[in-house]
C-alpha cells in the first residue's frame, strides 16, 4: 500500500510526533459507513495486530484485519475557514 502526504500534513504529523515523543503514526479507523471507513491519524505505540508501513520519513501504522483492501491513501492536513484537521481519502484495491 502506497501512502501519499501533502507537505501541510507532514508538517502537522511532524508537530504530533514531536510533541508525542512516539515514533508511530496511527490510521486508526473511526466510523464505518457502508461505503468506506473514516479514519483519523494519531501517533502511538506498535500493537501485535498491526500492520507497518514505511513511508517518506515516517512509520504508518493500521490495523492487520485491513491489509490488502487499500491500495493507496492520499493524507493531507487542511485549514479552511474555522475547519481544521486530517483530510484522508483512500482509493481501495481494483
Amino acid at each position: 500500500m502506497k501512502i501519499e502526504l501533502t507537505n501541510d500534513a507532514k508538517n502537522k504529523i511532524d508537530d504530533i510526533l514531536k510533541t508525542s515523543g512516539k515514533e508511530y503514526v496511527k490510521l486508526v479507523p473511526g466510523s464505518y459507513s457502508c461505503c468506506d471507513i473514516v479514519f483519523t491519524i494519531m501517533a502511538g505505540d506498535k500493537e501485535e495486530k498491526e500492520t507497518e508501513y514505511a513511508t517518506e520519513d515516517y512509520k504508518f501504522l493500521m490495523d492487520s484485519e485491513l491489509d490488502g483492501y487499500y491500495d493507496k491513501i492520499m493524507v493531507d492536513y487542511i485549514t479552511e475557514g474555522f475547519a481544521k484537521g486530517f483530510n484522508i481519502e483512500t482509493k481501495d484495491k481494483a
